[in-house]
């Protein structure tokens, strides 16, 4: 139907962000999704750092395009700040298809 097809985060800021770098696992620890997002080149896009922006960083399949099974599934988004600081934030997201 439209909804709720990708699993979504909107970043207030994201100019103020030097690297952007996201990470889907599957319930065994392994990698099914990696992103690395070229905050440089949003930048561009972004008119300040108070912009929201909302990147689509998973849409329920493999780093090669097969879908994967229903299930529970973890992410690790990890950024760097424009001052060196780097931070992750960590969670779960249930695929239902």
């Amino acid at each position: 139907d439209g909804s709720n097809d990708n699993f979504v985060l909107q970043v207030q800021g994201a100019s103020l962000l030097k690297s952007l770098k996201v990470e889907i696992f599957n319930r065994w620890g392994m990698l099914v999704q990696g992103l690395k997002f070229d905050v440089e080149s949003l930048n561009g896009q972004i008119a300040s750092s108070l912009a929201m922006t909302e990147l689509v960083l998973w849409d329920g399949t493999t780093t090669s395009g097969t879908q994967v099974p229903e299930g529970t599934y973890f992410y690790v988004v990890s950024y760097t700040k424009l001052d060196g600081e780097k931070e992750s934030l960590k969670g779960t997201v249930m695929l239902l298809r």
